[in-house]
């Protein structure tokens, strides 16, 4: 023992290690032997549920086959004729008389026919009536378990079939089989010796059976599949009846190999632990006797003999050996190479520096090794020189203050810092100075140099010249500038282009609106001669042309500028282009032209896009075409584009007539390109000489989800006389607009003039000023029901004149205001409704779109005030007897207050729909005193009508407000001083 290390001899270490080598084996017999007999299970118990399988597939197909003979002959109408030679003939061509016999038996059992007797004459009874009730019970087949023949005594089997009239069993058809039959179909060349098969009924009767005959003589009451004394046992149970079928095989099947087995690999074992034993024990003794060589040998070495090696039959031996007897001869030559080993390294080391300095002096930044404290110049490489002009005298008076450029020297700082505080790397960039005066940018890469002695650099720093690189960044920042400044100098462009817009299209406007009101005025005045109505269609044809022109050149400028929106929707798509064609056919039909229109059936009825944008490319087309035409016909198709899904191809042609080549095309053809390219599109042109352009383009307009009914036909009105429409008033909404107040804000006298005579004639009353500070004035003296506010006016304009009438502390600041303006682009719009407008009217005014639009804001603030044979006599907005009680009772000034008070608390509640509702009864009681009946009554309602009732309180509360200044005057009140009144 050495050291508390056991030892034992190599012999035994040998014979340990066979023991240990046995372990293995023994194991693995073991678990292959387990391992065996789980497999051999398996594969036997799969080879028997294949057996099994079978056999139950073969019988049950057997079995349904005479189940479905049985069945037919069942059915035979010879059976209802009562003949039964006819029934006996058609039983024995269904079913071979050698394999099966059919019978036909009554329900007591008594049979009427028997194909296997010669006559049908003394036939026996049935057996088994119980199966005949089961049979009866179920109406349906019933396969028997094994019996015995009547006639023969044979083991037999039977198939029961009923015979079912008017829905009960009358009869029964019987399929009788020898058992033999049975054992005949579950012979298989997989069931031999030791396996066995059988067929058991549902009684326990073996119906038939094959292999060993004593492996299946047991009783069985249940299915049962598994190994019981040593017999391995799979079941199947039929889907036609409740047999069964069984198949196994012997112990000795699965036991017989498994010994055989387990002998020879006992045998084998023995035979590789002898041997193995015998080769261990001689091994180790060879072993055992190098050892001890290669022991003495090692001793030799440490006492500094060279070894010599020796051959062994042991392959490991002798090479350790040989290395033993190498190394004792390598020792002697190491030792005198050592010295040249050094002399070599410092050889190298020397070289080494030298490409180092030529490194240092051929690279093309500065390096400088900078001592401790004030950061003083160490060594330079030589590139230090030549970028910066300064020699070894030079650089032995230089400092970082005179070095560094002053505005830079903070920087210079900061790297020192954090250099100082251990952050290493620290970058920097900033003007040095040349020798000769000039500021150079360099950039420096410092760190600190770790490990270094006091007496030594603590600091490298790398410098680089990036004197033009900076001067490029100056001129790209430079070049920046200048684009950031065409960029504004193109955005002022846009906008001077938007508002030049705006401009013109406010100064054509305004003329064209006083041409049209006019000349609608003039045609209204009265009879007028043919050249007068001639000369005045022309007059309104010229307008409406330059209006499309503006509309075009404003469509452009939207389309261009990138505020072009499309706004999708479900239509009819036949609606929409018919209603073009009918827009557009009166025009044609001056000219001699026929407008054809052709849809294809199959299109859909409704379709998903932007119904106001086809119409505008298709009018826009129409009118090109029409514009030299003269006589012909001219035809809008539409059909599905093949091999495109939902895309409608629009065709525009036209044959015969005279259209000279046009000159120019004008806007109308430009504006329906470029739509047709926002809506995914692409116009083609085709031009003849002697004819107009035809026009092709496809889009993609999906089938709408909403279904659309046709629309329902309308019948033209009758042409009016002449003399009784010249003193009839003109279609509008007239009758709404009567009596109303409107206060009219414009600067033109013309417009004043024009807009004045139209309202007069549909019976409004019509106040003017000229200005918007004006209008402020005229809406607190007397609140009007609407204001139409010119947007363009000088001194005011209408947008501050709105934005401050809304900000009035005055029930006038509820009036509607509808602006007049010629800028109609989004932007100018837009704004319109920011200043509170609450619609807009665009000029040139026409009659029916103004009365139309004031009537639709009308009825927010105006009950309809029609004459009194008409309605009964409404009730009074405020109630003067009982205001004068209150007056009698406060007086003058407190009533005046108390009733601001109640107006302001009105402004509080109506703005929430929840807190009116929840202090109607409260407001009412309170409006009530003050004589307010009107909306006390309709405040009364509001718990139960609803949504009606709520806009009738607003109403109400509207009508206070336009009789407070009759009543208190118009000054502003304090909700919070006023409120105590109530």
């Amino acid at each position: 023992m050495t050291g508390g290390v056991r030892s034992r001899p190599l012999v035994v270490s040998f014979a340990l290690f066979a023991l240990a080598l046995m372990v293995p084996p023994a194991t693995v017999a073991v678990v292959a032997t387990r391992w065996y007999v789980i497999s051999e299970q398996e594969r036997l118990s799969h080879t028997l549920a294949l057996i099994a399988e079978e056999i139950r597939s073969r019988i049950d197909h057997d079995l349904a086959q005479m189940e479905t003979v049985a069945r037919t002959l069942a059915a035979s109408p010879s059976i209802d004729a009562g003949d039964l030679a006819a029934f006996r003939i058609q039983a024995l061509a269904s079913f071979d008389p050698a394999e099966a016999t059919v019978t036909l038996a009554d329900l007591d059992g008594r049979q009427r026919v028997n194909t296997r007797a010669s006559d049908d004459s003394a036939l026996p009874t049935l057996p088994r009536p119980d199966l005949i009730a089961r049979l009866v019970a179920t109406r349906r087949p019933v396969i028997s378990g094994l019996m015995s023949s009547p006639l023969t005594g044979r083991p037999i089997v039977s198939v029961f079939a009923p015979v079912i009239r008017d829905g009960a069993v009358v009869r029964l058809v019987a399929l009788v089989a020898l058992a033999d039959r049975f054992e005949a179909l579950i012979r298989s060349p997989h069931v031999t010796d030791p396996y066995w098969a059988s067929v058991i009924d549902g009684n326990g009767e073996v119906v038939a059976r094959i292999g060993q005959a004593d492996a299946v003589d047991e009783p069985t009451s249940a299915s049962q599949s598994g190994a019981e004394d040593g017999i391995l046992r799979i079941e199947e149970t039929s889907r036609l009846s409740d047999w069964r079928f069984a198949t196994g095989v012997g112990r000795d099947a699965l036991e017989a190999p498994l010994r055989r087995s387990l002998l020879l690999l006992l045998t084998f074992a023995l035979a590789l632990i002898g041997l193995g034993g015998w080769f261990a024990l001689r091994t180790a003794r060879r072993i055992a006797r190098a050892a001890a060589r290669l022991a003495a040998e090692a001793e030799g070495i440490g006492r500094g003999e060279v070894v010599a090696a020796q051959d062994s039959v042991i392959r490991e031996v002798r090479v350790v050996e040989h290395a033993l007897a190498s190394a004792s001869r390598t020792l002697h030559d190491q030792r005198a190479a050592l010295d040249a080993a050094q002399a070599a390294l410092a050889a190298r080391a020397e070289a080494s520096q030298s490409r180092f300095r030529m490194l240092a002096d051929n690279v093309g930044d500065i390096i400088v090794l900078f001592g401790a404290g004030a950061w003083t110049f160490g060594e330079v490489s030589p590139s230090f020189e030549r970028m910066l002009g300064y020699d070894a005298a030079a650089r032995a008076g230089l400092t970082l203050t005179g070095f560094v450029h002053p505005e830079d020297r903070r920087i210079v700082e900061d790297m020192r810092a954090a250099l100082s505080t251990g952050q290493s790397p620290a970058t920097g960039l900033f003007r040095a100075r040349h020798r000769d005066g000039a500021w150079l940018w360099l950039e420096c890469v410092s760190s600190r140099i770790e490990g270094a002695d006091p007496s030594e650099p603590q600091v490298i720093a790398v410098m680089r010249d990036v004197t033009a690189r900076k001067q490029q960044a100056d001129e790209l920042r430079l070049a920046c500038d200048m684009a950031e400044l065409a960029k504004a100098k193109a955005e002022n462009a846009s906008r001077a282009k938007s508002e030049f817009l705006a401009m013109m299209s406010h100064e054509i406007r305004t003329p064209l609106a006083t041409i049209r009101g006019y000349a609608e005025l003039l045609g209204s005045s009265g009879p007028l001669s043919a050249e007068q109505a001639r000369s005045l269609a022309r007059v309104s044809e010229a307008t409406g042309t330059m209006l499309t022109a503006v509309d075009d050149i404003l469509d452009v400028a939207r389309i261009e500028a990138g505020d072009f929106q499309l706004r999708e929707e479900d239509f009819s798509l036949a609606e929409a282009v018919e209603s073009v064609t009918a827009f557009v056919r009166p025009a044609a039909a001056e000219k001699g032209v026929t407008l054809g229109l052709s849809i294809e059936p199959e299109l859909p009825r409704a379709v998903r896009g932007d119904p106001r944008r086809l119409r505008q490319i298709l009018l826009n087309l129409l009118n090109v075409n029409l514009r030299e035409r003269r006589g012909g016909l001219v035809t809008l198709s539409l059909y599905a584009l093949r091999g495109a899904e939902n895309r409608i191809s629009f065709a525009l042609t036209g044959s015969g007539g005279h259209a000279p080549p046009a000159e120019r095309n004008g806007l109308g053809l430009a504006i329906a390109g470029r739509l047709i390219a926002r809506m995914g599109g692409r116009l083609e042109t085709v031009s003849f000489a002697g004819e107009a352009s035809s026009h092709r383009f496809s889009l993609h307009l999906p089938a709408a989800e909403t279904a659309f009914a046709p629309a329902a036909p309308q019948t033209a009105p009758a042409e009016p006389d002449a003399t009784a429409a010249a003193d009839a008033e003109p279609p509008t909404a007239g009758g709404l607009l009567a009596g109303a107040k409107i206060l009219l804000v414009e600067d033109h006298t013309i417009n004043q003039a024009l807009i004045r005579r139209l309202l007069e004639r549909q019976g409004c009353r019509v106040a003017v000023v000229e200005d918007g500070a004006a209008a402020i004035e005229a809406v607190q003296a007397h609140i009007p029901d609407l204001v139409l506010m010119d947007v363009q006016m000088p001194g005011m304009d209408g947008l501050t004149a709105t934005r401050r009438i809304r900000a009035l502390p005055h029930p006038c600041r509820h009036v509607p205001i509808l602006g007049l303006t010629a800028n109609v682009l989004p932007e100018q719009v837009y704004a319109i409704r920011e200043a509170g407008m609450n619609g807009h009217i665009a000029k040139p005014v026409d009659r029916d779109r103004l009365c139309a639009a004031i009537a639709e804001h009308l009825p927010a603030v105006m009950l309809a005030e029609v004459p009194a044979t008409t309605t009964p006599a409404s009730m009074p907005v405020i109630d003067r007897a009982a205001y004068d009680r209150l007056v009698g009772s406060l007086g003058t000034e407190s009533a005046r207050g108390a009733l601001r008070g109640f107006v302001a608390l009105l402004d509080v509640t109506f703005s929430d729909a929840a807190i009116l509702r929840a202090e109607a009864p409260t407001i009412a009681s309170g409006a009530r005193r003050f004589g307010l009946t009107d909306l006390a009554a309709a405040l009364d309602g509001l718990e139960q009508d609803g949504d009606a009732a709520l806009r009738r309180c607003h109403v109400a509360r509207d009508l206070v407000g336009r009789a407070m200044d009759e009543l208190v005057g118009v000054a502003p009140v304090e909700v919070s001083a006023l409120i105590a009144h109530l």
